[in-house]
């Protein structure tokens, strides 16, 4: 059995699905982010895990032992909030401390525990000051240490970075791996933002409508989605929704019939047969762009918008009435395409996936 696993849990609200799991495995030391918009399940999920939320059906097991019918406080879990929910009266001694004493530990043994999360945490010698005299990222560590200092068998996270400005929120990232890593604690984490999920995880749960989409690394869900929800949700995908009308082995090359547009030729890897109504999926990396075509098949559009990234130009590029995204890294402002200007588009093969889901 895996150290965490959920079997055919289902929670509803009056007739609403919130979470419908059928099956879920977390190794031991791993960091898993449950991933999903608002309303997916992923928090009811994450509820359902602590005890705060009593599921209809189902069983949830930590370390082989199931925990459906434990109460919250005998499940040993640690519980990272996103407004970090410290107690404003009290220290941060006294809140990193409050767990240990709950569970009558020693005062010599508080003393030391505490000391080791405040290290852990890069906050040593901020004992004596109360929240209000904290930063948000340094209240963001504090409630991380409270959680781990009693050695919980799982840390739930639930969007504990969401409350920090961008700056801060990226910086934290990498301390929240640190941190988790350096305790090899079992970790699941809930965010709607991708790149957090990405960034942090060892697995990603992509969820929708109470449902896992797809379970896999970050870079097979970003790589290889398994369903046009998944490609739609993490990052930037175009999703071309047409009829193979022409297929060319030697050449890699198929025509792709569009509503309102001219046909388009893409390359690709996988089976696909005359008639087949298909998803193909490119990113808006895997795009090359050009002012006067050197491939045989390059497809030609117009800009109709531009974005500035810093790092690169964001295009929207309007071929009738397809909408494609490209993402061009190698351009320099000066010679950036306009608005109203023809362009013409390759694509990468390895860039471009077919979804039949």
């Amino acid at each position: 059995m895996a150290f965490v696993e959920i079997k055919g849990l289902k929670k509803t609200f009056r007739n609403l699905v919130a979470a419908d799991i059928d099956h879920l495995k977390i190794e031991e030391g791993e960091f898993v982010s449950l991933l999903g918009p608002s309303g997916c399940g992923k928090t009811t999920t994450l509820r359902c895990i602590a005890g705060s939320i009593e599921p209809d059906c189902g069983s949830i097991f930590v370390r082989g032992r199931e925990i459906t019918q434990v109460p919250t406080y005998k499940r040993k879990l640690g519980l990272v909030f996103q407004d970090y929910a410290l107690f404003p009266h009290m220290t941060v001694f006294d809140n990193i401390a409050y767990g240990l004493r709950y569970r009558e530990v020693s005062k010599t043994d508080v003393k030391k525990k505490v000391s080791e999360a405040l290290d852990l945490v890069g906050l040593a010698g901020f004992e004596e000051r109360f929240p209000h005299q904290l930063s948000g990222g340094q209240q963001q560590r504090i409630a991380f240490a409270r959680s781990v200092v009693y050695e919980p068998d799982v840390l739930l996270l639930d969007e504990p970075l969401s409350n920090l400005d961008f700056k801060l929120r990226k910086a934290m990232r990498f301390e929240l791996k640190r941190m988790q890593r350096q305790l090899n604690i079992t970790t699941i984490f809930v965010t709607h933002d991708q790149q957090e999920a990405l960034s942090l995880s060892d697995w990603v749960v992509v969820m929708n409508e109470g449902r896992i989409e797809q379970v896999g690394t970050p870079n097979d869900i970003y790589e290889n989605p398994a369903s046009v929800f998944v490609a739609d949700f993490i990052g930037s995908t175009n999703i071309i929704r047409g009829v193979v009308t022409q297929c060319d082995s030697a050449k890699g090359i198929c025509g792709v019939s569009l509503p309102h547009a001219p046909e388009l030729f893409l390359p690709f890897k996988e089976t696909v047969r005359v008639g087949e109504e298909i998803n193909f999926i490119v990113k808006p990396e895997k795009i090359g762009l050009e002012r006067t075509p050197r491939a045989e098949h390059a497809v030609e559009g117009t800009i109709s918008g531009v974005s500035y990234l810093g790092s690169a130009f964001n295009y929207e590029i309007r071929i009738g009435a397809l909408k494609i995204e490209a993402l061009d890294s190698q351009g320099d402002y000066k010679n950036r395409y306009e608005i109203g200007d023809s362009i013409f588009l390759t694509f990468d093969p390895a860039g471009v996936k077919v979804l039949r889901r």
